[in-house]
């Protein structure tokens, strides 16, 4: 399916503008947008429910068959599973006996198998959702297109019900187009994702190139990447690097900072042969750029804040890095560990501590370690 050029107004509101889109055969395709974006609006447009102002759906061969599953699942609530599953059969002219056999062969698959009597008010919210995808996937759809399938059921029953969806795909061959604005989600199904923001297609490509390029500041803003700055504050971070001339902006993980607390030396970390440090200031130590060895942190403090990986010898290759003092400003518990951002004067940075490593409390004092090699550059 090949979207060319397409646009949808309302009234003199813009919605969709111009988009260019090809959704290759058996391609997981995630759009993701915040609210308002369109992405709804550009199912609907595909399905023919709301009507295309300009631009054009094409096909590379036949012309596919489309189908569509919302977030809620829109059951008929006086038919039970099977009338439920069959009603798009039906619709297209199938007879009874011809569409319960196709119903029957998908039971199975849609693990709906002694749930056929029942009506959608004794179905749990996984039942009905299975119900709802079941009833556009026995049509055989050519692409199946998804708005938030998942969004309003629990967080274990969306991660079991991802995965089995997923399945189905990759086992029946069909296309899908899928919303979502959950990110685990998106990079556990995508083949490739897209960001719709305004109406406009602003990126394209496989999830982690999409994630780690943001090809703008929109883009990474959409994905809330931490550790965002101009390229004046990397520049006065690292004034004897030379950045890219075409990067406006950086991004740095918070798991590839490191702390260290302010009772110890830097020095004392022996940092080997090609590690350059930069305090801010220009003042280096040790670098030997003609070494290519593999370079490790040979010693971390019990008592401090270094990850433990690093503890355990995290190694570098020919890693250039800066370190400047901070306070920490607020410390966030997450899943593996706590997320502790510190307030300097390059701004707050936000730093990844986790669980095995004491974590810091709120006004410590810490230096912060930048490691240059890991920054993502973009424009702004």
């Amino acid at each position: 399916m090949k979207l060319e050029n397409l646009t949808i107004r309302y009234g003199t509101q813009q919605i969709i503008n111009s988009i260019n889109l090809e959704i290759n055969d058996c391609e997981i395709f995630v759009l993701m947008g915040p609210s308002g974006s369109g992405k709804t609006t550009l199912l609907r447009g595909i399905i023919g429910l709301t009507p295309i102002t300009a631009g054009a759906i094409n096909w590379s061969g036949e012309k596919g068959n489309v189908g569509i599953v919302f977030q809620e699942p829109r059951l008929f609530p006086h038919m039970n599973v099977i009338d439920n599953l069959a009603f798009g059969l039906r619709a297209s002219g199938y007879s009874k006996t011809e569409r319960y056999k196709v119903v029957d062969h998908y039971l199975d698959i849609l693990q709906l198998r002694g749930l056929e009597t029942r009506f959608p008010h004794e179905l749990s919210g996984g039942q009905k959702q299975r119900v709802s995808l079941g009833r556009a996937i026995v049509l055989n759809p050519t692409v199946l297109l998804l708005d938030e399938p998942f969004s309003s059921l629990d967080t274990s029953l969306r991660y079991d019900l991802t995965d089995w969806l997923y399945q189905i795909q990759r086992d029946q061959g069909f296309s899908i187009l899928w919303v979502t604005h959950y990110l685990d989600e998106a990079f556990s199904v995508a083949d490739r994702i897209g960001v719709l923001i305004d109406g406009r297609l602003r990126q394209v490509g496989e999830p982690l190139e999409v994630y780690h390029s943001p090809s703008s500041e929109e883009v990474a803003a959409f994905f809330s990447l931490p550790n965002r700055f101009l390229r004046d504050t990397w520049s006065e971070l690292f004034p004897k690097l030379s950045i890219p001339a075409e990067s406006e902006m950086g991004w740095i993980p918070a798991d590839a900072l490191w702390l260290v607390n302010r009772g110890e030396s830097f020095e004392e970390f022996k940092v080997e042969s090609n590690l350059l440090v930069n305090d801010g200031i220009g003042e280096k130590h040790g670098i030997n750029k003609e070494h290519e060895t593999e370079i490790a942190i040979q010693r971390a403090s019990s008592t401090g804040y270094l990850h433990q990986k690093q503890a355990n010898g995290r190694i570098f290759h020919n890693s250039i890095v800066a370190w400047f003092e901070g306070e920490i400003y607020r410390v966030k518990h997450v899943t593996n560990g706590h997320t502790v951002v510190v307030n300097s004067k390059y701004g707050k940075w936000n730093v990844f501590v986790d669980t095995c490593c004491k974590c810091p409390e709120i006004n410590d004092v810490v230096k912060v370690v930048v490691p240059f090699n890991k920054i993502n550059w973009y424009y702004k």
